[in-house]
C-alpha cells in the first residue's frame, strides 16, 4: 500500500471514529438538553396560565371581555382570561378541580385519584407506551381553593426534533468527512508527487553507471517543503558522491600512470640483462636502475597508504608537547644540506624566521612530512639563484597576515600557529589552483597546456602526491593549507595549526 493510500485510509478512519464518538455525544447532550428544556418551558407555561384564572362571586356590574372563558363554579363564576393556552408548543394545560375532574383545557393523560395532585415538580410519567412530563400546581386566591393546574408535554416532541437535528447531522457530517478525506487524499498526492520523481531517478542511477543525473522537481521555485527539501538533500549527495567517484577515477587512473612507468623500466632492465648484459658492470648497472625504481615504487606506495589510512581513520594522531620552533630550524638545517649538493639547487638560498620557543601539541612525524614536503617543492619549484623563506609565527587564529587566496572555511580557534614557505620560483597561474592539493597534480602535459604553467607537483619523485599529503595533515590536526601564488613571481604556502 502506497504512502498516499495509508494516509488516505488512517484519515477516514479517523474521521469515522470521530463522527461516531462526536454523533454519540451530540445526541447524548442533545437529548439531555431537549429534555431539560421541555421541563422548563412546561413548568413556565403552566406558572404562566396559573396568572390568567380568577373567580367572581357575581358577574354582575363587570365589563365581558371577548374572549374570555366564564364557567359557574360554587356559587360564583370562574375568568380564564384569552391569554390561558390550552395548548402550544406540545404542552398541555388543564384546569382540574379537587376531584380530579377536568373543568377546562386539555389534557391526553389521565391520573388515577392515587396520582394526581403529586407532581408537584416536571416528573416523567409514562401513559399508553408514550413517555410524557406532568406538572401540577394548586391555584391560590380566593375562591380557588381545590383547583389545581395539569401541565403535560409529550417526550416524543423534543424527541422528534432531537430526531431531525440528528438525522442533518448524520447527512451533513459523512459530507463533510468524503470531501476532508477527498481534500486529504488530493494534497496528500500533490505533496507525495516528486516522490515518484525521487523514485525514478534513484531507479536510473541504481540501473546505471551516471551520477550526473538529477532530481527536478516542477515548480521547484519557492517550495520549502520536506519532499523539495529531501531532493535538495538527495542533490547535494549525489553532487558529493559524483565528485567523490570521479576524484577516485582519476587517482585510480594516475596511480596506474605512475606506477605504469617504473614498473615498465624494471621489466626493460631485467629483459636487457637476461639477454643482452654480458659484463658485470652491465648487471650492475641494470640493478642500480631496478633499485631506483623500486625506492621510487615503494615511496609511492607508502604515500597511497597514507592517505588510505587517513581516509579510512586508521593514521591516528600521535599528539605530544613539541617546541616547534626548535624542530622548524632543525627541519630547515637538514633540507638546506640534502639540497646544497645537488647541482640545480646548490645556488639556491633558504633563509628562516622563526619566532622562538613556539611549544604546541603535534605529531611530530607528521609535522616533519609537511615542512619537508613544502621545502622540497620550492627547491623543486625555485631558481636556480632563486631564495626560499621559511616563517615561523604564533598569533591570533584567523588573523594571518600572509596573503592567501583560497582562505576559505578555515577552522575556528582562538591562536594558531602560523607557517609560511615562500619561494621566488616559478608561481601557478591562477587557474590551477583549485586543483593543486589534489593528488597527482603536477607538472604533466597531458594535464596542463604547458609545462611553463603547470601546478606545482610537490614531490622530488614528481608522483604529485606531496600537496595533498600537506593539506591531509594540517587537516587532521584541525588546521588549514592556503596558497597565493602567480607565474613567474613565486608562490607562498600558509599552515595554519591550532595553538594547544
Amino acid at each position: 500500500m502506497t504512502i498516499k493510500k495509508k494516509i488516505a485510509l488512517w484519515f477516514s478512519i479517523s474521521l469515522l471514529v470521530i463522527e461516531v464518538i462526536m454523533v454519540s455525544l451530540t445526541f447524548t447532550i442533545g437529548q439531555s438538553v431537549f429534555n431539560t428544556d421541555i421541563q422548563a418551558q412546561l413548568t413556565k407555561q403552566v406558572d404562566a396560565n396559573a396568572q390568567e384564572i380568577e373567580f367572581y362571586n357575581s358577574l354582575e356590574g363587570r365589563e365581558i371581555e371577548m374572549g374570555d372563558q366564564y364557567l359557574v363554579y360554587e356559587d360564583g363564576f370562574l375568568e380564564i382570561d384569552d391569554d390561558f393556552c390550552n395548548y402550544i408548543n406540545g404542552i398541555y394545560t388543564a384546569l382540574i378541580d379537587e376531584n380530579n375532574n377536568l373543568l377546562y383545557g386539555e389534557c391526553p393523560v389521565r391520573l388515577r385519584a392515587s396520582q394526581s395532585f403529586t407532581f408537584l415538580k416536571a416528573t416523567s410519567f409514562k401513559y399508553k407506551n408514550i413517555s410524557y412530563y406532568i406538572y401540577e400546581r394548586p391555584l391560590h386566591g380566593d375562591g380557588l381553593e381545590g383547583l389545581w393546574l395539569r401541565g403535560v408535554a409529550s417526550q416524543r416532541e423534543g424527541a422528534s426534533l432531537l430526531y431531525t437535528t440528528m438525522g442533518l447531522v448524520c447527512l451533513l457530517l459523512p459530507a463533510l468527512a468524503i470531501l476532508s478525506v477527498a481534500g486529504g487524499y488530493l494534497l496528500t498526492r500533490r505533496s507525495l508527487a516528486p516522490m515518484d520523481t525521487l523514485i525514478s531517478t534513484a531507479e536510473n542511477i541504481n540501473g546505471g553507471d551516471d551520477l550526473s543525473q538529477r532530481i527536478i522537481l516542477a515548480a521547484d521555485h519557492g517550495h520549502d517543503d520536506e519532499v523539495h527539501q529531501l531532493a535538495h538533500t538527495f542533490n547535494n549527495m549525489l553532487d558529493r558522491l559524483e565528485e567523490a567517484f570521479q576524484r577516485e577515477k582519476q587517482f585510480t587512473a594516475d596511480a596506474s600512470h605512475e606506477l605504469r612507468t617504473p614498473i615498465s623500466v624494471i621489466l626493460a632492465q631485467c629483459e636487457y640483462s637476461l639477454e643482452l648484459a654480458e659484463t658485470k658492470e652491465d648487471y650492475q648497472e641494470a640493478l642500480q636502475v631496478i633499485e631506483e625504481q623500486g625506492f621510487k615504487m615503494k615511496e609511492l606506495v607508502s604515500q597511497l597508504l597514507f592517505f588510505a589510512r587517513m581516509e579510512q581513520g586508521h593514521e591516528s594522531l600521535h599528539l605530544s608537547k613539541v617546541n616547534i620552533s626548535q624542530l622548524t630550524a632543525k627541519i630547515c638545517e637538514e633540507q638546506i644540506a640534502l639540497h646544497s649538493v645537488e647541482e640545480n639547487n646548490a645556488n639556491i638560498q633558504l633563509a628562516t624566521d622563526i619566532e622562538p620557543d613556539i611549544i604546541s601539541s603535534v605529531d611530530q612525524a607528521l609535522f616533519i612530512r609537511l615542512l619537508t614536503n613544502l621545502i622540497s617543492n620550492a627547491y623543486q619549484y625555485g631558481k636556480s639563484d632563486g631564495h626560499i623563506t621559511v616563517t615561523l609565527a604564533c598569533q591570533p587564529a584567523n588573523q594571518s597576515s600572509f596573503p592567501v587566496t583560497d582562505s576559505s572555511n578555515l577552522p575556528t580557534y582562538d591562536s594558531a600557529v602560523c607557517l609560511t614557505v615562500s619561494d621566488d620560483g616559478i608561481g601557478i597561474a591562477s587557474e590551477h589552483l583549485p586543483y593543486i592539493w589534489n593528488r597527482f597534480y603536477q607538472a604533466d602535459p597531458a594535464r596542463t597546456a604547458s609545462a611553463a604553467s603547470n601546478s606545482q607537483g610537490g614531490e622530488a619523485a614528481g608522483a604529485g602526491l606531496g600537496l595533498s599529503m600537506v593539506k591531509a595533515i594540517a587537516a587532521v590536526h584541525g588546521g588549514s593549507a592556503a596558497v597565493d601564488s602567480a607565474p613567474g613571481q613565486g608562490s607562498i604556502f600558509t599552515v595554519t595549526l591550532p595553538l594547544r
